[in-house]
């Protein structure tokens, strides 16, 4: 214990004494050396305390930044694995023959997976789904059914907008076959285009249309002559399916009447009108030339004399009207027969 002085009335106290014994003044004094030694330590504990929080801090900010850092190389990464995947994948699905076309289906729908907006793999997908169908391969989850008529996909048809998505296919049928068959050949494929998926709007179609014809010609020139239709407009809607039984009973048949003509003397018939125009013309400008608006007037009628002369020779010979001649020369022409030009 020392001595020291009242601040106020400088007399001496200890410097234990909580109070002056002179004046009374509070003056709970400390020595001087113990006092510059704990403002000395205290000072020290500060500086050391925020040393560690400055450390500490730092340390938060550098795993903060590694951590971004990462996460945006990795999502670099990412992208750039994705990208060289895509056309990795692409790269090998073109070296796929088209024969095979299973194996082509698995690589376009594994594309189409990861790039579901593509409509080249959209197309791909359902160029060799068409395939696999023809040859009686299910590409969808539902057991196979029996064996069906040969048979092509010659159109598939998409329309994927946001209010539906519709597809719509045309099949031919290369066998003469019944009713029965078509029928279940009908709802087969409409399984089929109902298990179709990677559209942009829907998962699956919500509208499907498949028509059954038995030639090419009749698919593409005269599409209302089908054979069968099978329909749905909606997904929630039930299947309609319609079958035309009088021209299933004569379709493959190549003696086919119209007008009491096979379909090989309508094709002939069809051969000599189309060879009329040009015969006509040339014997009319041989008689008649063309000079002037009289002698043009002059050709016309004599073209006109001549083609009636031609078509009557036609007629007679097969006992037909003018009527069923027309409608001979549309059919023909709609479903694209040999005429004189080819």
């Amino acid at each position: 214990m020392g001595l020291g002085s009242c601040p106020d009335c400088g007399g001496k106290l200890s410097t234990s004494a909580k109070t002056c014994p002179h004046c009374g003044r509070p003056c709970a004094l400390q020595n001087e050396p113990d006092l510059k030694i704990k403002k000395a330590n205290t000072s020290a504990t500060r500086k050391g305390c925020l040393f560690v929080f400055g450390v500490l801090a730092l340390s938060v900010f550098v795993i903060l930044c590694n951590v971004n850092s990462d996460n945006t190389d990795s999502s670099l990464f990412s992208a750039e694995n994705r990208h060289t995947s895509i056309e990795e994948l692409d790269k090998k699905a073109r070296a796929i023959p088209s024969s095979n076309a299973k194996a082509n289906l698995d690589a376009y729908q594994e594309l189409l997976q990861l790039v579901p907006s593509s409509e080249r793999y959209k197309n791909k997908v359902a160029h060799y789904e068409s395939i696999l169908a023809e040859q009686g391969i299910r590409t969808s989850s539902r057991k196979p059914t029996q064996a069906h008529p040969t048979f092509s996909v010659v159109s598939n048809e998409v329309y994927d907008v946001p209010l539906k998505t519709q597809v719509e296919r045309k099949i031919v049928i290369s066998e003469k076959c019944s009713s029965e068959e078509i029928e279940k050949l009908l709802r087969n494929q409409y399984d089929v285009v109902r298990d179709m998926d990677g559209f942009q709007y829907h998962s699956h179609p919500t509208h499907v249309w498949v028509a059954a014809y038995h030639s090419l010609e009749t698919a593409e020139g005269a599409p209302s002559r089908m054979l069968g239709r099978i329909s749905a407009y909606g997904s929630d809607k039930s299947a309609d399916l319609t079958l035309d039984k009088d021209l299933i009973a004569v379709a493959w048949n190549e003696s086919e009447s119209r007008f009491s003509l096979t379909t090989e003397t309508r094709k002939a018939i069809y051969l000599k009108l189309s060879a009329i125009e040009e015969d006509v013309m040339k014997r009319a400008d041989a008689k008649i030339p063309i000079i002037d608006t009289e002698s043009l007037k002059r050709n016309s009628e004599l073209q006109s004399r001549l083609t009636n002369e031609l078509e009557a020779e036609i007629l007679d010979e097969h006992e037909i009207s003018k009527e069923d001649l027309n409608s001979i020369f549309l059919e023909g022409w709609e479903k694209g027969w040999p005429d004189q030009s080819e």
